[in-house]
């Protein structure tokens, strides 16, 4: 109820929420579009827009519907991408008029780099959202496939430290059984596990052979660090 009032209060008459898995609960007064989205660089920004800027045009100022809330998870990216490329095709502006309107509404503004890349091939086919997603199918299957050639070199360069590390160690046992492991082994390998775990994507598109090499060299660091 109090949503409710808060809604009314601040004359919103629609709410767009854009993202994948949030359902919040809308009064029945306010006009609700479900706009399914993830928040990650490879996902379909131009393909989720038009029902998210038509259910924007009913409420826009001027309209006489009253205004529209677009809200998604944090407020930061995929609302913020819905809303920019709202003033891109509706009121023509320019992509940095666009995100210096967006970010002096909301200082926290900031799209992830994919959503980046469609608002400027959007702005480059002047608003035309069913164009610039025929070049953004292209763009996107391009993005994955360089993501996932990194993710893969990133996690064998990972691997390959592990297999270095312990041969040094083997070595040093056959060496002198008895002898301590020498601290800058050890501390090679930490810093191989700080590595390897900062190493996991966060936000972006991951890849599951790349994984399995991470967690391979990950359990491999473990048992180095175990066995000292």
């Amino acid at each position: 109820a109090e949503g409710a009032q808060e809604l009314a209060s601040r004359g919103i008459a629609h709410v767009v929420t854009v993202a994948a898995r949030l359902n919040p609960r809308i009064s029945g007064d306010v006009a609700h579009t479900s706009v399914p989205l993830d928040d990650h660089p490879c996902a379909d920004l131009l393909g989720a827009l038009r029902p998210a800027l038509e259910a924007i045009d009913q409420g826009a100022v001027g309209s006489g519907a009253g205004g529209v809330l677009v809200h998604c998870a944090s407020g930061v990216s995929r609302s913020v991408a819905t809303v920019v490329a709202w003033l891109l095709t509706r009121r023509r502006y320019s992509l940095d008029a666009a995100l210096k309107a967006a970010r002096a509404a909301r200082p926290r503004a900031n799209p992830n780099f994919g959503f980046i890349q469609a608002l400027q091939l959007l702005e480059a086919n002047a608003g035309d959202v069913e164009a610039a997603a025929k070049l953004s199918t292209g763009a996107n299957r391009s993005l994955v496939q360089e993501r996932v050639r990194l993710l893969r070199e990133t996690a064998n360069s990972f691997h390959a430290r592990a297999d270095e590390l312990e041969e040094r160690l083997a070595r040093h046992r056959s060496s002198d059984p008895a002898a301590d492991v020498p601290s800058d082994l050890t501390g090679q390998l930490q810093q191989l596990q700080v590595d390897i775990d900062d190493g996991a994507p966060l936000r972006e598109v991951d890849d599951r052979v790349a994984r399995t090499i991470r967690r391979a060299a990950s359990q491999k660091v473990a048992r180095l660090l175990g066995s000292e």
